[in-house]
């Protein structure tokens, strides 16, 4: 007995003497401090892939079509390279050629344009030998939808003194919700247009790089029509509603305040002078979706569904990005894609509060905004009831940098830049912010919904202050091991500040834009280390703190578009014990 003892305490005392060898992890007391800000560039795989698009094309006017073209769906179970061989390899192939593909980064959509000599008959007939073919389409065209006739605000010096002419502001409470948030940094909004003038003075530093698919190239700047020199930009015109660049004792306010440290603005030309085609618009709004944008302005249209183009709403709308769409300036039914129900489908009102005699109408109408009505002066500042925002023609050269237009077009930017502000202060999700803007929306019309004003009009105040389905923007630290160490908010401005007790820490930005309590599609997540890509591909690096110091780590994120890259539950699961705490917390402090 005394013996088995003896061999006990020596066993235990050689465990003792192990363990006392195992380094402890350093306990500190000190902070990491540092800014967010969203990643400028592709957010799905580390080397960008720009499909090539058509940039001269002639349109058939009456039919709305490209000539020639055609827009093919194809069974995503197939390899791209093999079917478009497969095409290749016809004797008839010299009548079609394949001018273009297009792929989803989680594969869940594959198309093909081609252009063919053959008429749509023939060329249904002969493609119906390839069982991969699910879906044949001419290739349609949007047209950007504002009001022609602007007026132009030539006697006002170009000061923040304009924002007293920028009536359709005050019409959805839009300065009240301002004492609640102006904007944040880390919110990037995507505008599919005809391009934006990067040179305005009023636009500055509020630009990602974007693209342009007219001509297939890096620069999505609007170079106007030489045909119709006069033309003012309209892209320019609705960027600078969603975020022009405020209080700066210049020109004109936005919805959300432009500036280095406000929301980012992605410019996407999908729009040349004839238009753009359904094939660049589905091109431009994947591409936004990949590139980090949770709100897209399209303030376009056509007049026919596109099967490409619905396709491509619908991958944004289940990663969590909100498309917002012109009704029509037609005084008809609604345009496409604002026919979609994945799409917000803003009409317009005028001054007074009634339908903009344009403004299209219909069942799938969601919200109204101030459209403004250039053959009225009802307010009475001597100006047409125009929407004053910034602009630029061939023939003016930035003479008269802001002017007022009218059209749907006018509307949607009004609510794209509330849409911001509300993803700004934490309200999240396309469904969730659907249902606050219709439980906030001004009735107008009969009571209730009706297809002329659909829910109403939008209130920014109530919708940035609603109560529920608030979800931060938050930031957090781990050990080497992986163990939850601390939490902190990121501010508007994308600056955080965080307590940690680690001298090795590794820090993660995480917001659940849909709420599931998961990393999941749509999410927004990143990393001290984060570079592009996929965001669970790379690795975080360590930051360094000592004891009582601080540290700085700058750092990016990306939104999830692969569900295959991201944190285990495991690793998960701590922080949502924490964010739960911190969403009390809030909630607590409103009472």
């Amino acid at each position: 007995m005394r013996r088995k003892l003896t061999k006990l305490i020596i066993i235990f005392s050689f465990l003792l003497l192990i363990v006392s060898c195992i380094p402890l992890i350093p306990r500190i007391t000190g902070e990491i401090y540092g800014k967010i800000t969203p990643y400028d560039g592709y957010v799905v795989s580390s080397s960008e892939s720009i499909p090539y698009g058509s940039a001269d094309v002639s349109y058939e006017q009456a039919n709305e079509h490209v000539v020639g073209e055609y827009i093919i769906k194809l069974d995503v179970d197939h390899n791209m390279s093999e079917m478009k061989a497969a095409l290749e390899a016809e004797a008839w192939y010299e009548s079609l050629s394949v001018k273009s593909t297009l792929s989803t980064a989680d594969g869940s959509l594959k198309y093909m344009l081609i252009e063919s000599k053959l008429s749509p008959e023939d060329l249904k007939e002969k493609l119906k030998a390839y069982p991969w073919i699910i879906n044949i389409e001419r290739n349609g065209i949007c047209k950007p939808l504002e009001m022609i006739s602007p007026e132009i605000a030539s006697t006002i010096a170009p000061n923040d003194t304009y924002y007293n002419l920028q009536w359709h502001y005050a019409a959805i409470n839009l300065p009240q919700a301002w004492n609640t948030t102006k904007g944040s940094v880390d919110v990037v909004v995507a505008v599919l247009d005809t391009g934006v003038r990067f040179d305005h003075p009023d636009l500055n530093s509020i630009f990602l790089n974007g693209y342009d698919f007219i001509d297939n190239d890096g620069n999505p700047s609007d170079p106007g029509d030489p045909g119709a020199p006069s033309e003012w930009s309209h892209g320019t015109h609705v960027t600078g509603t969603i975020a022009a660049f405020t209080n700066n004792s210049l020109g004109v306010a936005g919805v959300t305040w432009g500036g280095l440290s406000n929301i980012k603005v992605l410019p996407v030309r999908v729009l040349g002078p004839s238009g753009g085609s359904n094939f660049q618009v589905a091109q431009g709004i994947i591409y936004a979706v990949e590139h980090g944008a949770k709100v897209i302005n399209m303030s376009l249209g056509g007049s026919s569904p596109s099967t490409v183009m619905e396709d491509a709403c619908d991958y944004a709308y289940y990663n969590d990005t909100i498309i917002v769409a012109s009704a029509g300036n037609d005084n008809s039914s609604l345009l496409y894609p604002a026919q979609y129900s994945t799409t917000f489908a803003i009409g317009a009102v005028r001054y007074d509060l009634t339908r903009s005699y344009y403004s299209n109408f219909g069942p799938a109408l969601d919200f109204v905004a101030p459209g403004g009505d250039l053959t009225v002066d009802q307010n009475g500042d001597g100006y047409s009831d125009g929407v004053l925002s910034t602009s630029w023609s061939i023939d003016d050269n930035y003479a008269h940098p802001y002017v007022f237009l009218h059209g749907t077009s006018m509307a949607a930017p009004h609510v794209t830049g509330v849409i911001a502000l509300m993803i700004s202060n934490g309200i999240v999700g396309v469904e969730t912010i659907r249902s606050i803007l219709r439980n906030t929306a001004t009735d107008l019309g009969s009571v209730g919904f009706d297809n002329y004003y659909g829910y109403g009009l939008i209130d920014a105040y109530e919708a940035v202050t609603y109560y529920n389905n608030w979800e931060p923007l938050i930031v957090f630290s781990t050990n080497k091991k992986g163990n939850l160490d601390n939490y902190s908010l990121v501010n508007d401005d994308g600056s955080y500040v965080l307590p940690v007790t680690y001298s090795e820490s590794y820090v993660f930005a995480w917001q659940d834009f849909d709420h599931d309590g998961d990393l999941s599609y749509g999410d927004l997540y990143g990393y001290y280390g984060y570079s592009g890509g996929d965001p669970d591909e790379g690795l975080a690096l360590a930051v360094y703190v000592s004891d009582g110091g601080q540290s700085l780590a700058n750092f990016t994120f990306g939104v999830l578009i692969n569900e295959n890259y991201k944190p285990s539950a495991k690793e998960i699961k701590p922080m949502l014990e924490y964010k739960r705490g911190l969403i009390e917390a809030h909630y607590d402090k409103l009472h």
